[in-house]
């Protein structure tokens, strides 16, 4: 058995459910089944497009799993995700269910660019995390790169439509400074964590560091640009 699969049980274990959640929970799974069975053979997802379209399928299943166990068993489910990290069974759950669900109860545009600042520094805490126990691999690594970069996309984007729609904002501009603080605190705390690093790691947490100053030197720039023209 996969080991992350193992992993993700031993977190659902820790879900107590009495009696009659558990008789829910196996009578939709059970109902889903008969009313959706599997027909024909499965293309391999390692040729042509069928790749990218499994990768978009697994979102929504991972939704699908998501809708279903918080609905049975409340929130321990999202809680026990809340906590998860790159590599664990839940993480998808993490950061395609819950924290959508929590960013779109934002309300203002100032507290949604907050929020995905936030979501950024967040992955680099979990890199710290692991880095910590010594599990910051290549697939993690790139993991936390890859939803880095799309919170940061996003804050950046944001703070651009809010400048050019209502002028320069103090609160916006001290929301994206503290966010290229916290970033640069965190970096710092992701390479203290190389002294008892493997080499491996320490290469993993350099990568790393690469793509994230890469990230915010384009913000800092794009930033720049934008007050020299509003001169």
């Amino acid at each position: 058995m996969d080991k992350n699969l193992k992993k993700g049980i031993r977190e659902f274990e820790k879900v107590k459910l009495t009696p009659g959640e558990k008789l829910a929970i196996f009578n939709r799974v059970s109902t889903y089944a008969d009313s959706n069975p599997v027909t024909g053979a499965l293309k391999s997802p390692f040729f042509g497009w069928t790749f990218v379209f499994a990768h978009e399928r697994m979102r929504y299943v991972y939704a699908s799993i998501a809708i279903t166990l918080i609905l049975a068993t409340g929130a321990g489910t999202a809680f026990a995700a809340e906590r998860s990290l790159p590599g664990d069974f839940l993480y998808p759950i993490k950061i395609n269910v819950t924290e959508p669900v929590k960013g779109a109860l934002k309300v203002g545009s100032e507290a949604k660019i907050k929020w995905e600042g936030n979501k950024a520094v967040k992955r680099l805490e979990e890199a710290e995390k692991l880095a910590e126990m010594g599990q910051l691999d290549e697939g993690k690594r790139q993991t936390v790169e890859r939803e880095f970069e799309k919170s940061a996309d996003t804050f950046i984007k944001k703070v651009d439509d809010q400048n050019e729609g209502n002028g320069q904002s103090e609160y916006v501009n001290s929301v994206q400074k503290n966010f290229e603080q916290d970033v640069e605190i965190q970096l710092k705390r992701i390479n203290q964590r190389k002294v008892h690093s493997s080499k491996d790691q320490k290469d993993e947490i350099d990568n790393l560091e690469i793509k994230v100053k890469e990230k915010i030197n384009s913000s800092k720039g794009n930033h720049g640009n934008r007050d020299e023209n509003s001169i």
